[in-house]
């Protein structure tokens, strides 16, 4: 089966299909296809699918364009997509809606927009401006993302620096001032110390070096596997200290303390925040309006694709009815066998999308990837179902 459309592990399919019409009035073309998928079984709930008489051209012309017709459309649904999931991220899982609609409704509603792609201006055209407004789309998608998720790595990393173990958490938040004995011979080391090796390091730390300063070690806090002590040796001494200590598994982390550096971390600390709120806010509202022309793009792109294959495949006039077929969960193969049932005609040659082509190769083609009318599958996510 294709996977065309707004591919996605969760939401709604459906399968806008073009039926041959064989003498007969589009609605009566309709009126079967309820029947068998409606109220035969209850097999699908379909909608009709209004698409307009385009422009068509040359033969020639409609043939080169159905081969980019399925790079390009491929494309809308994957910029669509990343617009959608983007927009989820932020929204915390809010279904995807269209000025306010479900997704699924809107789709179920299609117009055409004839004041932004006029019917009888060249196919070509019309695609290629489509295609550019939402290569412009995925431009500015990478770029606004890079900014917010920049930031908001930066302050994920500080905040990880804050929360995470004794081994690397910033000691700025736990050592102050009164912790410390810093002189011209005097100084203080931080030391991490396994929670079930305190008692050795109380029995020990005057033993490492010498010129330790007896009685001088206290534990500032304990968390998870760690605790943190500090220790008031002298300077000339430090080193050996910290080379026996690490010896004994003790860990002497590198601290300064330095007030002056503490307000800057804060201070950076506030403005990151603001800037992630501010780029997540810019980002949202951008990903709300440009997922609704994103969509809007993709199924006008779509419009056309069926139209096209619809006059390759049935000819001219155009004597087709497009259509939207949600099926019921299960009833996949049940609904095509009676799709295959009622439109295979005298005329049926068996058609397949283009993307099933290009993906699996004509020769690598099964009997379940052939139908009598054609058929486009649209995943829609992010809907909620």
């Amino acid at each position: 089966m294709s996977r065309a459309g707004l591919g996605g592990p969760a939401g709604t399919q459906f399968w806008l299909i073009s039926v041959p019409l064989e003498g007969r009035s589009q609605q009566a073309a309709w009126a079967a296809l309820k029947d068998k998928t409606e109220q035969e079984a209850e097999l699908a709930t379909s909608y009709r699918f209004n698409v307009p008489e385009l422009r068509v051209g040359t033969l020639d012309s409609l043939l080169a364009l159905s081969d980019d017709l399925a790079k390009i459309c491929a494309f809308a649904e994957n910029v669509t997509n990343q617009i959608g999931r983007q927009l989820q991220e932020l929204t915390d899982g809010e279904p995807l809606s269209i000025e306010g609609m479900p997704v699924e409704s809107a789709l179920t509603r299609f117009l055409w927009d004839e004041a932004k792609y006029p019917v009888r201006s060249h196919l070509r055209e019309t695609v290629e401006k489509i295609s550019t407004h939402i290569s412009k789309m995925e431009d500015a998608l990478k770029g606004r993302a890079a900014d917010y998720n920049g930031l908001k790595g930066q302050l994920t990393q500080l905040s990880r620096r804050a929360q995470g173990s004794l081994l690397v958490r910033d000691l700025a938040q736990i050592v102050t001032q009164e912790h410390v004995v810093e002189s011209e011979n005097l100084t203080t080391l931080i030391v991490v110390v396994n929670k079930y090796s305190q008692q050795e390091w109380i029995d020990c730390y005057e033993t490492l070096s010498q010129f330790v300063v007896p009685r001088s070690t206290k534990k500032l806090i304990e968390q998870g596997d760690y605790a943190l002590y500090t220790v008031v040796v002298f300077r000339r001494v430090a080193d050996e200290f910290r080379s026996e200590a690490r010896a004994k598994g003790f860990q002497v982390r590198d601290y300064t303390h330095d007030p002056e550096a503490t307000v800057t971390r804060e201070t950076e600390e506030g403005a990151l925040r603001e800037g992630v709120s501010t780029k997540e806010q810019a980002l949202l509202v951008w990903c709300r309006t440009s997922y609704v022309e994103a969509f809007t793009s993709w199924v006008h792109l779509s419009a056309v694709r069926v139209f096209s294959e619809s006059i390759m495949r049935f000819g001219l006039p155009p004597q087709f009815l497009a259509a939207l077929v949600r099926p019921q969960p299960k009833m996949d193969k049940r609904l095509r066998t009676a799709l295959s049932a009622l439109f295979a005609g005298r005329d049926a040659h068996h058609w397949t999308a283009a993307e099933d082509t290009a993906a699996m190769g004509v020769g690598a083609l099964s009997a379940e990837d052939l139908h009598p009318y054609v058929s486009l599958t649209l995943n829609i996510v992010g809907t909620g179902a």
